[in-house]
This record gives structure tokens, C-alpha cells and sequence, in this order.
């Protein structure tokens, strides 16, 4: 299933590497901060992800 949501975002023009699924026990908080850590870094790595609201033009192309 992740698969298949991993190509759709693919298919929408979004970085496929700003979706994760990591599989965290409710007994690992330190490895629930851990993950959720290392994406935040990740993203805030990758900058905004420049999506443009349908029926919007997207600045990058003017």
C-alpha cells in the first residue's frame, strides 16, 4: 500500500522523499522522537515544496 501512495505522489509532481513510514512501537517514545526528528530535518533539507492550488498558475513558470 505505501508503495502505491509513494507513486501517486510521484504522479503529482510531489518529491516522493516528503512522505515516510516508519513503524514505532506506543513503548518507543525515544525512537517515536528519533523518527520524528530525522523527517522534520529532512523536509526543512528539502525547502517548500512549491505546490500550486489547481487552477493556479505556479510562479516558477512565469
Amino acid at each position: 500500500m505505501f508503495e502505491q501512495t509513494r507513486d501517486m505522489v510521484k504522479t503529482l509532481g510531489i518529491s516522493p522523499d516528503r512522505i515516510r513510514l516508519a513503524w514505532v512501537s506506543s513503548a518507543e517514545a525515544n525512537r517515536f522522537a528519533e523518527v520524528a526528528q530525522d523527517f522534520t530535518r529532512t523536509i526543512q533539507a528539502l525547502g517548500p515544496a512549491n505546490l500550486t492550488p489547481a487552477g493556479q498558475e505556479s510562479h516558477a513558470t512565469k
